[in-house]
């Protein structure tokens, strides 16, 4: 791997060497973060090639889940690297994966995520020389599946993280958590001890003014 790392950096546009290592290539030169969805398509055909599924590091940005899973799948194949790598190197795609599915579903987000350390990832990010800028957005997008899921200690860890807490992307998260603490009126009231649906003689000026000061905090 060290040989195959040292090979793609020759400053020459097509370096000879090993036909493996030229089909790993162009996803070592492409801009960063644009090549996944070609990287999935290259390992289905090619699901053991770790030298190719390695450019998922290059970036911390989010990226298309199955594309991504694909490359974990091929990179735990080689016994190459140690354990601390491996997890190292797995816990970083989980968060690309998480920050892809935060658009459409804080759920599955978190549920990609898994138990994480936001010192540990900011630390593990600083290492790998991913910029300043990127790595706040990684944060805050970690801060937001934290709110989203009432993890307080999460959301905490990651802003404490946060080099530029007076940024713009940090003073709107701070805001959304504001938001999401806001109490919501409960769906249903309880009858004799048991759930039972409002009807409209239920309801009063207290309980509509909460549920609009709810919606207006959305």
């Amino acid at each position: 791997m060290r040989a195959f790392d040292d090979w793609r950096r020759l400053p020459l546009d097509a370096p000879d060497g090993p036909d493996g290592w030229k089909a790993a290539l162009p996803f070592w030169r492409g801009k960063a973060g644009t090549l996944e969805e070609a990287l999935g398509a290259y390992l289905r055909a090619h699901p053991f090639d770790y030298r190719a599924a390695r450019a998922v590091l290059r970036t911390i940005e989010p990226g298309p889940e199955d594309a991504l899973r694909l490359a974990l799948a091929a990179m735990k194949a080689p016994a190459t690297s140690d354990r601390g790598e491996r997890d190292a190197d797995q816990r970083f795609v989980d968060v690309r994966i998480a920050r892809g599915l935060l658009p459409r579903s804080w759920r599955a987000a978190n549920a990609a995520l898994g138990t994480l350390d936001a010192g540990d990832l900011a630390d593990d990010l600083a290492r790998r020389s991913i910029g300043e800028r990127a790595i706040e957005a990684a944060l805050v997008d970690l801060a937001r599946m934290a709110t989203a899921a009432g993890n307080e200690s999460l959301y905490a860890a990651a802003l404490d993280e946060l080099a530029d807490d007076q940024s713009s992307q940090t003073s709107a998260v701070r805001a959304e958590h504001a938001a999401a603490r806001v109490e919501r009126p409960r769906p249903f009231h309880l009858v004799a001890g048991r759930p039972a649906p409002y009807r409209p003689r239920d309801l009063t000026w207290a309980m509509l003014g909460d549920i609009l000061a709810a919606e207006a905090s959305r």
